[in-house]
């Protein structure tokens, strides 16, 4: 099989039906989704997005512009659109799904099927970006607290935060960047979205269905922003319905 940077086979299929693209959330890697290959439908290739600055990927500088990011991703995806594929983006990763589809129309490539946004509102919903990116390191350490996404352990481990700290700020930065584009993705959508996630408001749920033509299916989950960490079967049975032939 051909070596990816920007992208991880996590499980390889030979004639697969579908091929599912799953982005990261900030500070997170490809990891996040080894969780899903007993769980997601077995005709499904399951292939995760890994960013600059972590795992094997660890000695290069993390990206922090949205447009670098999509351009490297774009590079490598290009050799995987021979058959039918979808997007998965949690948080982060669903502002880079939606930049890269919306970047692959204006190219004039193939598009995602369906993409599947999950614990984040739509970029047109005129919420103010938190420049988490900015705060000097305790605030910065003391917001991922709050955020209840990192170990206790990890947070308190200062030597190995001060060497994670850089590609956290970069993927903040890049998740408070701008996205401008009046048009719309003829993909399919769905939205995901926990209902202790008190930070997303559901009608920045609802605003995704101006960036689409079609119509929007938005699922409400138990949890708080990481469910996707915390409540994997049931959001696992939601993405196997969305993306059921």
């Amino acid at each position: 099989m051909k070596k990816y940077d920007w992208l991880k086979v996590l499980r390889p299929k030979m004639n697969p039906r579908l091929r599912l693209f799953c982005f990261p959330y900030a500070g997170g890697s490809s990891a996040i989704y080894t969780a899903w290959l007993k769980l997601l439908d077995a005709d499904i290739e399951l292939i995760a997005i890994q960013l600059p600055g972590r795992a094997e990927r660890i000695h290069e500088a993390p990206v922090d512009e949205m447009d670098k990011l999509t351009n490297g991703i774009l590079v490598e995806l290009q050799n995987l659109q021979d058959i039918p594929f979808a997007f998965f983006g949690h948080s982060m990763g669903a502002r880079i799904a939606y930049a890269l589809s919306l970047k692959m129309q204006t190219l004039g490539n193939r598009l995602p099927d369906r993409l599947i946004l999950s614990a984040h509102g739509a970029p047109g919903a005129n919420k103010k970006p938190k420049m988490l990116h900015t705060l000097p390191d305790d605030e910065l350490i003391s917001e991922l607290r709050l955020m209840n996404g990192t170990s206790k352990e990890l947070l308190k481990n200062k030597e190995l935060m001060s060497f994670m700290l850089p590609m956290i700020r970069a993927d903040f930065k890049v998740a408070c960047q701008k996205i401008d584009s009046d048009a719309k993705l003829p993909c399919t959508a769905s939205v995901v979205s926990g209902t202790e996630d008190f930070d997303i408001k559901y009608h920045e749920l609802e605003a995704w269905g101006d960036c689409f033509k079609s119509t929007l299916d938005i699922h409400l989950m138990a949890g708080d922003h990481f469910f996707i960490n915390k409540n994997t079967g049931t959001l696992l049975s939601i993405v196997n319905s969305i993306l059921a032939p």
